[in-house]
């Protein structure tokens, strides 16, 4: 289970940095504190979305669409995510090795 959790992770740090940019996250500018946050919480809604592992209420608002859920859930900085966590949600997608398709 780890292996497969590693591998959602890597992704998503790959996505981040080379997508980031495009929802207004400059991970050059984030602190390292802010952006394993970031990705740690993509992870998550990837996993939960491929029914994985399940997250908790913030992740849960995302998966279903709930957009008042999500902002009153969302800490600041996963506030300043959401439209990459969307993004994840829809357009990213792994087999089940955990390789991006």
């Amino acid at each position: 289970m780890t292996d497969i959790i590693n591998k959602y992770n890597k992704t998503v740090k790959l996505v981040f940095e080379v997508k980031g940019r495009d929802f207004g996250l400059n991970h050059h500018l984030l602190e390292e504190e802010d952006k394993n946050h970031l990705i740690q919480l993509g992870a998550s809604v990837l996993l939960t979305r491929d029914d994985i592992l399940h997250g908790g209420s913030f992740v849960q608002s995302i998966i279903k669409n709930d957009l008042w859920a999500t902002f009153t859930r969302a800490d600041h900085i996963a506030e300043t995510g959401i439209k990459f966590f969307l993004y994840l949600r829809e357009y990213v997608h792994l087999d089940e090795q955990g390789n991006m398709l």
